[in-house]
């Protein structure tokens, strides 16, 4: 049982490669979905915790078309942020101007997001 946040930070630093270049893939779907029940298209500032290496972040950041979105990415592990930043880096001119960060933080700790500025708030698999 992982019982604090730099035991849970280890192990999916230590799951990173395996997750973000094998399995991410497969629950994507599952992303997808719960982010298009949420109308995500319709909404203007939106954060996604334990975005794992990218592929849901990226997959809005192609389709989201206005420049006046806010999406931020944020996961636990620093090397998933490694990785969905150079997933991101490769794919610049595929994405469209929204305004994205990817942030290596703690979903139990979002100190840094502002009290009610969040209009939709995607945890897939968290």
């Amino acid at each position: 049982m992982l019982t604090s946040s730099s035991q849970v930070k280890d192990y999916w630093n230590s799951f990173a490669d395996l997750y973000g270049n094998e399995l991410e893939h497969i629950y994507l779907t599952a992303g997808l979905s719960l982010s298009s029940m949420l109308k995500i298209t319709q909404k203007n500032n939106i954060l996604e915790v334990g975005c794992g290496s990218g592929l849901l972040s990226l997959h809005w950041l192609r389709n989201l078309s206005s420049s006046s979105v806010t999406y931020t990415s944020v996961d636990i592990s620093d090397d998933m942020i490694k990785m969905a930043e150079a997933r991101k880096k490769s794919l610049e001119t595929k994405l469209n101007p929204v305004k994205h960060s990817f942030i290596c933080g703690d979903a139990e700790n979002l100190d840094f997001i502002a009290d009610e500025s969040i209009d939709a708030y995607i945890g897939s698999l968290v």
